[in-house]
């Protein structure tokens, strides 16, 4: 993998990765990584990678037998339920992110290809919630450096340690950006 890091005047796409700064103190994105599955004129649409709920599948309404982990999207709508997996010929309705990455599609299929073990959690991931900006907002943010941009992580989407992919893109990303992974939460700590 051969992360680039954009110019903050390099708008992003779909299959970018947003890794927020150490310094954000949101919690809603604090330590995150989104990955962008929608950028256009009319908005973008993410999801959060890095923030695995205490939720299985098996918990929501849904008669899912699995214990398939449910992640938090973002803070948009936290009762919808989405997901991203690489099966495009088992889901062919479902939207291309970028490379095999897909997300949505039949939702009653996957539930049964994952409750037969055809599929597992390095195939599909779920999510509560999506992370949503209004045109132009997300520039605005990355461009003020609330956001770094990652372009070529993409597959880490469906990484079997989401709780630890912040420190990992950050070392991936190399030099400086590396070194922030030792950066404390709370520089008051220091």
């Amino acid at each position: 993998m051969n992360p680039e890091t954009l110019n903050r005047s390099v708008p992003p796409k779909p299959g970018d990765l947003l890794v927020s700064p150490p310094e954000l103190r949101d919690p809603n994105f604090q330590r995150s990584v989104v990955l962008l599955c929608e950028h256009s004129d009319a908005g973008s649409f993410g999801l959060v990678l890095n923030k695995p709920s205490n939720l299985q599948m098996r918990d929501l309404p849904l008669e899912f037998l699995s214990n398939a982990v449910l992640s938090y999207g973002g803070p948009v709508l936290p009762t919808t339920l989405h997901f991203l997996h690489s099966h495009e010929s088992l889901t062919p309705e479902s939207i291309p992110v970028v490379g095999q990455l897909r997300r949505g599609g039949d939702f009653d299929l996957i539930r049964e290809l994952v409750e037969l073990e055809m599929v597992g959690p390095e195939d599909v991931r779920f999510f509560l919630g999506y992370s949503g900006w209004a045109p132009e907002q997300l520039q605005d943010e990355i461009q003020q450096g609330g956001w770094l941009v990652v372009r070529g992580l993409h597959k880490l989407a469906l990484a079997p340690d989401p709780a630890g992919l912040w420190r990992t893109v950050l070392t991936l990303m190399g030099g400086d950006y590396a070194l922030l992974v030792n950066y404390p939460d709370d520089i008051r700590l220091n």
